[in-house]
């Protein structure tokens, strides 16, 4: 069952309106006691004066009979009853105001209007109020004062009445909605705690017409609702659409439409729609108990169509169309079969959906393609094609145009030629280098690089045997490394004066804060750098206090100065550069003895330490070239400052590359450092010695030797 709605009654307070004289209404000053008695003694006074001119002129007036029927008329005039009309013939005024609106007014058994009222001739008295309505609740006001010229004031909201309501319908069972709301009961069902006064509802069944129905709801009584539900003819409708894959709507009922649907018997709008045609709008009837069939046909609407063709002067054509070609020609909306052709260019046909937009098509034309082919001297000289992504190989097919070529090999200069490439026939450019560099030249890119020298290609075994004195773990296994090119090699450390002009140039940052060795123990120096370690040195001496960081901005500098590819070797790179050729410890042989003939190290026919070194008896470094070079032409392969390496650290060969490219996998927030430096004794003073330090350290005893790749 639904029970009524629930009506909030809030109930306003009336108020009296009063007028008052200065004294207020409770006590008076004795004086003025005395002056309000005279003064009600002369209104008496006054009112009895005009009492005897009214009667006066009563009796002047009154029709004139006998004494004796005038003595029969007063006899039989009923005596005066004030309460029996209290409208008129008074001054107290009365205001009511309800909510809802048109609430009846009562006083005692009289009806006096309907609200808001306003009433202003009442007579003095206190009256029972009766506010009523037939669909809310009756209030009764008791002995309500009434005052000669004063405002009784009454606000009131009323509480609505509930009802009971009884609903029948044929066929049985048919649902009920109210506000939108389906109850849980279906009918007949009485339905409880309903608003007194008007009711709409909804009632509905299978296979019947909804209807909206109006009810009247008796205040604690029980109205009664019987209503017959019209049986609703069903029909199907099947439609005919060119073209089949319009879609159809039918804008007044839910369900979307679908080929032989039932419907209700009667008259329905169905639209069809589909891009590029115009919508059809048709009203169908569909009659009880048959098929409805509609045929809808659409129009298309013609839309601009350009193709853009490049070439500009490219022509187009399209099948399928009696007009020639123009850009923004109109067209049905489609698929368009569309060929583009130009002379030199490769024709193109490709499918365009033309729609309910104007359509601008591309269609971008491929230049011709013939085979593409430079012959280099010497046949095994690289060759780039600097302006296309493809990587070069002969008898490449090419569009024609126009072709930069880059053409280098090992100890050649490169050579950069245009080449006329032709639409018709295959092109074929000779490019002859000339032979610069054999191994073992020794040649300077640039004022500002240093100087180099050839190293050849070559295999070797890196790293050291297990009977080598000094060996440590970290140089093994012995593994096997072939260098397969050439590369240059720079034939000593990078001098003070060297990194001096890329920090000049650059402006760059080589910090203020260096690692030092004291006492056996390694401290952060501030105020320790390249320019100032700790001992003196001029611009020949190999730079110190420079991480693999510097180093690496250092070479990207050097490469763009020279145009040429300058980068720090690999550690197999260095090894095999080291060695020159050699297998023993050192360059010059298995002993140690020899070692401040050849390398800056620690002296050790001094008794090994930290202190004295080979260079004249100080432990600092040595200009550079200061010592013998090795067979190929290297200053200070061993000695003087650690050198730093492209490689990432690792603890062991296993793994490790065997073609001479650097490792770039394991630590590579450590790299390695290889050479040994002036403070370093003979066990570091080897070929094979390995050490390592984080990329963003600079140590005092730390530098570097650049390479350059001499292949493209």
């Amino acid at each position: 069952m639904l029970e009524g709605r629930d009506f909030a009654a809030a109930s306003a307070v009336g108020t009296r309106e009063r007028q008052e004289d200065d004294w207020g209404t409770h006590a008076h000053p004795p004086a003025q006691k005395s002056q309000g008695f005279r003064a009600k003694a002369a209104w008496l006074v006054g009112a009895t004066a005009v009492i005897g001119v009214a009667l006066y002129f009563a009796l002047a007036y009154w029709p004139q009979g006998s004494d004796q029927d005038q003595g029969t008329a007063s006899e039989s005039a009923p005596p005066e009853r004030p309460d029996e009309n209290r409208v008129g013939g008074g001054s107290a005024l009365l205001v009511v105001e309800t909510k809802p609106a048109g609430v009846e007014v009562l006083i005692g058994d009289q009806s006096v209007g309907e609200t808001p009222l306003e009433l202003t001739n009442l007579r003095s008295g206190a009256y029972d109020l009766t506010l009523r309505h037939p669909h809310y609740e009756t209030i009764r006001l008791q002995d309500q004062p009434f005052t000669d010229g004063e405002v009784l004031r009454v606000e009131r909201t009323l509480e609505r009445g509930l009802g009971k309501l009884t609903v029948l319908t044929t066929p049985r069972n048919a649902w009920v909605e109210r506000d939108g709301e389906r109850l849980a009961s279906r009918t007949p069902v009485t339905l409880e705690g309903l608003p007194a006064g008007p009711l709409e509802l909804t009632l509905g069944a299978d296979e019947h017409r909804t209807a909206l129905v109006r009810a009247e709801v008796p205040k604690d009584g029980l109205g009664r609702l019987e209503r017959t539900l019209e049986r609703i003819v069903y029909g199907t409708l099947m439609l005919e659409l060119v073209p089949a894959d319009a879609t159809v709507t039918l804008p007044e009922i839910g369900p979307p439409y679908r080929p032989g649907m039932r419907l209700p018997e009667g008259r329905y709008r169905v639209v069809a729609k589909r891009e590029g045609y115009v919508d059809a709008t048709r009203e169908v009837a569909v009659p009880g108990n048959a098929e409805a069939r509609e045929r809808i046909v659409l129009t298309p609407i013609p839309q601009p169509f350009t193709v853009v063709a490049t070439p500009a002067d490219a022509s187009v054509e399209i099948s399928g169309v009696d007009e020639a070609y123009q850009a923004g020609m109109a067209l049905a909306p489609g698929d368009y079969q569309v060929r583009v052709s130009a002379p030199r260019y490769e024709a193109k046909e490709e499918t365009v959906r033309h729609g309910t937009e104007p359509t601008r098509h591309a269609v971008e034309l491929s230049k011709v393609r013939q085979p593409f082919t430079v012959q280099a001297v010497p046949a095994v000289a690289q060759v780039r094609l600097m302006d296309g992504a493809e990587n070069y190989r002969a008898g490449m097919l090419l569009p024609w145009g126009e072709y930069r070529v880059e053409v280098k090999a090992t100890g050649y200069g490169s050579k950069v030629e245009t080449v006329q490439h032709s639409p018709s026939r295959p092109t074929v450019h000779r490019v002859e280098l000339e032979k610069l560099l054999k191994v073992g030249d020794r040649f300077r890119d640039c004022p500002e690089c240093p100087e180099m020298v050839v190293v050849p290609a070559g295999s070797f075994l890196m790293g050291s045997p297990s009977h080598e004195q000094g060996r440590l773990d970290v140089e093994g296994p012995v593994h096997q490394v072939t260098i397969g090119l050439p590369f240059a090699v720079g034939i000593y450390e990078v001098t003070v004066a060297e990194f001096g002009r890329f920090v000049e140039a650059t402006g760059h940052s080589a910090g203020n804060a260096c690692y030092v060795r004291t006492d056996n123990n390694v401290e952060l120096r501030t105020g320790s750098n390249w320019r100032s370690p700790g001992f003196g040195q001029g611009g020949s001496h190999p730079a110190v206090c420079v991480s693999w960081e510097d180093a690496q901005a250092y070479v990207a500098w050097l490469s763009r100065v020279a145009g040429e590819r300058y980068r720090l070797p690999s550690e197999s790179e260095w090894e095999y550069a080291a060695r020159a050729g050699t297998r023993t410890a050192r360059w010059w042989g298995e002993g140690e003895s020899r070692q401040c003939t050849h390398a800056n190290g620690a002296d050790a026919s001094a008794g090994w330490g930290w202190v004295v070194g080979c260079s004249d008896g100080h432990s600092r470094t040595a200009p550079v070239g200061s010592f013998r070079t090795n067979a190929w032409g290297l200053h200070d392969a061993l000695g003087n400052v650690w050198e730093w390496t492209q490689d990432c650290w690792n603890s062991n060969y296993q793994g490790a590359p065997s073609n001479g490219r650097a490792w770039e996998r394991g630590n590579c927030s450590n790299r390695v450092l290889r050479g040994g430096a002036w403070i370093s004794g003979p066990r570091d003073l080897r070929s094979a010695s390995r050490n390592l330090n984080p990329t963003g350290h600079r140590i005092i005893v730390s530098g570097f030797r650049v390479a350059r790749t001499l292949t493209p």
